[in-house]
């Protein structure tokens, strides 16, 4: 009855399926992984997050033992909650977004290219996108191999850049391909590039200036960082002051007009999660880059998250997912100010947290230049909830999104 119940002592030991993996010996998990490879960890995280694991007793002589024990987790703490206009965009081919980890880059136009990723298998294909709603399929004489996990940047007008990626878990791409177009007839055609030194996935790459492209992390042997220069068409590791490890899915974003850039969280050699947020900056004279500051926050502890400068003081984080926790409804987008680092939750509105399957996962973030920043593609599958394809969300840059043209 109420009474007993308000006199026993429990002792509980509770936490998710993640918690209870985490406490096995990495012995354990690298045979796990030496059997087949593992790579989806954001779908891993997501699914554990959902599975609860408890004990309890109230015998005052019952301990758990310290292996047993779930460790516990970094609490988020208070932070200032803001708005910003967003809407989704519904896609009238509604098969067209369902591809994960796939990449994109943005043309001056607006126009979106977005390359390969998976949907039940790899995909060869290649979208171009107008204003997110339209599309065309692009084609070419040749086509470089289908592939998930690699980057696709923007260079020019008429010149895009793809690197690396996998096809399955241990088959790992180190060509380069570009996308140029002709500008007499307007159509793309691919033609492929230089090798990077060592295959690599799971990277990060963004555009320096307008003949450099910086590539960082990814799970790869090679370097931590390289810098592909298409005026010398060669491929150098920079000179690096400071200490910053190699991440695999690591959001990495780049300001030109300040060089100024900045990696949040990403995979670890030692398989944990990274929590800080570092800038940096580049000399392309020097070939030197520069760590500047380094911050840590629970809500930087992410894996397969985007980021763009909204502007040359502020950063958006956008999705992924963490080890410790799902991100909800304010915390899945975060505003950070790159001088002070002060952090505000932008809160997604109700109605669409509600009514729209958000799975910002394996997904794509493009900045328009309205200011406004699209997340398309993306999702999740899982054998026991089926999958979640995302729409087209939108996030305006003010106090209205613009309109769609």
């Amino acid at each position: 009855d109420e009474t007993q119940l308000s006199i026993a002592r429990y002792i509980v030991n509770a936490g998710d399926m993640f918690q209870l993996w985490d406490l096995l010996p990495e012995e354990t998990k690298l045979n796990v992984e030496s059997i087949e490879g593992f790579d989806e960890l954001e779908e891993f995280f997501l699914f554990c997050h959902h599975y609860i694991i408890c004990h309890s007793t109230n015998s005052n002589s019952f301990e758990f033992a310290d292996k047993y024990r779930f460790r516990k987790r970094e609490e988020l703490g208070e932070y200032q909650v803001i708005q910003k206009p967003m809407k989704v965009i519904e896609v009238e081919d509604k098969s067209l977004l369902k591809r994960k980890f796939g990449a994109s880059a943005l043309l001056p136009s607006d126009e979106i290219i977005y390359t390969f990723g998976c949907f039940n298998s790899r995909l060869q294909t290649t979208l171009s996108l107008s204003t997110g709603v339209t599309h065309s399929a692009i084609d070419s004489s040749r086509i470089p191999q289908e592939r998930m996990c690699h980057t696709f940047t923007y260079v020019d007008d008429n010149t895009c850049i793809l690197a690396g990626g996998r096809t399955a878990p241990n088959k790992t791409l180190e060509d380069v391909w570009i996308l140029t177009r002709k500008q007499s007839e307007g159509a793309w055609e691919w033609q492929q590039g230089l090798n990077l030194p060592d295959p690599r996935f799971r990277h990060s790459a963004c555009l320096l200036n307008e003949h450099q492209l910086l590539i960082y992390g990814g799970k790869t042997r090679g370097s931590t960082f390289l810098v592909y220069d298409m005026r010398k068409n060669e491929i150098k590791q920079p000179k690096v002051l400071g200490s910053i490890s190699c991440r695999a899915s690591a959001a990495l974003c780049f300001n030109i007009p300040s060089q100024t850039g900045a990696i949040f969280g990403g995979l670890k050699e030692n398989s944990t999660i990274d929590d800080t947020l570092t800038t940096f900056k580049y000399d392309s004279e020097a070939n030197t880059l520069t760590i500047e500051k380094t911050s840590r926050s629970p809500l930087f502890k992410r894996y397969g998250a985007k980021a763009v400068f909204t502007d040359m003081d502020t950063l958006l984080l956008v999705g992924g997912t963490s080890p410790d926790r799902l991100f909800g409804q304010t915390t899945t987008i975060v505003e950070i100010n790159v001088g002070t680092r002060v952090t505000s939750l932008v809160e997604i509105p109700k109605e669409l947290w509600m009514n729209d399957s958000l799975m910002l996962v394996g997904f794509e973030l493009q900045m328009l230049n309205s200011g406004d920043i699209l997340c398309f593609g993306g999702g999740a599958v899982c054998y026991g909830f089926g999958a979640v394809w995302n729409k087209i969300l939108k996030v305006g840059s003010g106090n209205a999104i613009s309109e769609i043209e």
